[in-house]
């Protein structure tokens, strides 16, 4: 007697084919510059200070315009594409709603024309979690640094990849990233 196998096809596999997204007159502006540059996008990436590669990318596929994101971003890619906020906005036709009565035009090192902040918006502060802040309030007298907004603004950054984030793994983390020389830079 043989065994057959038969495969059927409501057994096979489908993958599933990541979403096609169409580059927008934006995007398309976006790679132009980079490429006019001769940047790659892990260039502009590293240039802006903030982006990452993958945003990057995902700005020229036209998964997303520069008008998701929030003001420091902007001007990161800016930086990143050798642009001003003007320039940007100029060259994609997006109004940012960032021209504010706070903004002042300066001239860098270079004899660039940049927008300047008279007055720097507050920074955007992350919500403490209750047991990021169960914590700070059970071991700050242990260690002062807890009571600081960076550090706490740091830590409530961080995210755990697994199990619940109890008050006791919110202070291995503290103590993890103080012995490896970790310290926050401003908010």
């Amino acid at each position: 007697m043989t065994f057959t196998a038969a495969a059927h096809s409501s057994m096979a596999r489908t993958r599933s084919k990541p979403p096609a997204y169409e580059p927008t007159p934006v995007s398309r502006a976006l790679k132009m510059r980079r490429t006019e540059l001769g940047k790659s996008q892990a260039d502009v990436a590293f240039d802006s200070g903030e982006l990452t590669q993958t945003t990057v990318s995902e700005l020229e596929r036209g998964k997303y315009g520069p008008e998701h994101l929030t003001a420091f971003r902007l001007a990161a890619l800016a930086r990143g594409l050798n642009w001003t906020i003007p320039e940007l906005e100029k060259v994609t036709g997006l109004e940012l709603g960032i021209y504010t009565e706070t903004l002042d035009v300066a001239t860098d090192d270079d004899g660039r024309t940049i927008a300047v902040f008279r007055n720097p918006p507050p920074p955007r502060l992350r919500p403490i979690p209750s047991e990021l802040a169960e914590m700070i309030e059970e071991k700050s007298h242990l260690a002062e640094e807890l009571q600081t907004e960076r550090w706490q603004q740091y830590l409530a950054g961080q995210r755990f990849s697994t199990g619940r984030a109890t008050p006791e793994r919110w202070w291995n983390l503290f103590l993890l990233l103080k012995n490896a020389g970790v310290e926050p830079g401003g908010n």
